[in-house]
């Protein structure tokens, strides 16, 4: 999730600065797939998801996340994960099935959408039609007038967007703030710089995908993203 939700194409340092390394101990929290075949060749256990639909694509290439996680790691990691914005409760029901809960990602659809020629992830797709409506206005707007088009209950309690300042006061300085923070994705409203949120899922994506088609934009899923 992590990944799919940045901007761009991230490499494995990247990733391994929001999710260090030793929060799962010897092996790490991903590695190349390329070190992971070398390393455990000729072994059934390679102690990483090798599916195809379980790695990741990140600049270097191929990376596969380790499956070795029990009580004595996987409390660091659920608190790394929520100090970056995600949301983990605890199931007080047990998983008492063989299947490992972590193979849930192979059924799982990781939509994405094309709009202006783009196959793009849905907080992504936010982002660029909002900037969209943004720059082909014929005059400066503020944010009111930008929450007139886009209202923020579309997205839920934190918005659609919302003023940088505001968005610093009430996250702080965290990887992940809920916004596309970085100065390249900000809009420059009559109001000063904003934000857009990035927090799109299967529950709200919709409503905004309804609503920019009320006013023009034309979306269509990619099929090519739908995974079965």
């Amino acid at each position: 999730e992590y990944v799919h939700n940045q901007e761009g194409d991230i490499n494995l340092y990247e990733l391994s600065q929001a999710f260090p390394n030793e929060l799962q101990g010897d092996i790490g929290v991903v590695n190349k797939f390329y070190d992971v075949a070398l390393k455990y060749d000729g072994q059934s256990d390679k102690k990483h998801f090798i599916d195809e639909l379980d790695m990741l694509d990140l600049q270097e290439g191929k990376v596969a996340i380790c499956s070795q996680w029990d009580a004595s790691n996987i409390e660091g990691f659920v608190e790394q994960a929520r100090s970056l914005g995600f949301v983990i409760g605890d199931d007080n029901g047990a998983n008492t099935s063989a299947e490992p809960i972590a193979t849930a990602s192979k059924t799982k659809r990781r939509v994405k959408y094309i709009f202006d020629g783009e196959s793009l992830a849905a907080s992504h797709l936010v982002l660029k039609v909002i900037k969209h409506y943004v720059d082909n206005q014929e005059f400066d707007i503020n944010l009111y007038q930008l929450n007139q088009a886009f209202p923020n209950e579309l997205q839920g309690p934190i918005g659609v967007a919302n003023k940088y300042d505001d968005v610093i006061q009430k996250y702080g300085e965290q990887v992940n703030n809920f916004h596309f923070a970085k100065d390249k994705y900000m809009l420059d409203l009559q109001d000063g710089k904003v934000a857009v949120s990035t927090e799109w899922r299967d529950a709200n994506i919709g409503g905004f995908i309804d609503q920019a088609r009320k006013l023009g934009y034309a979306i269509e899923e990619d099929s090519a993203s739908l995974v079965a």
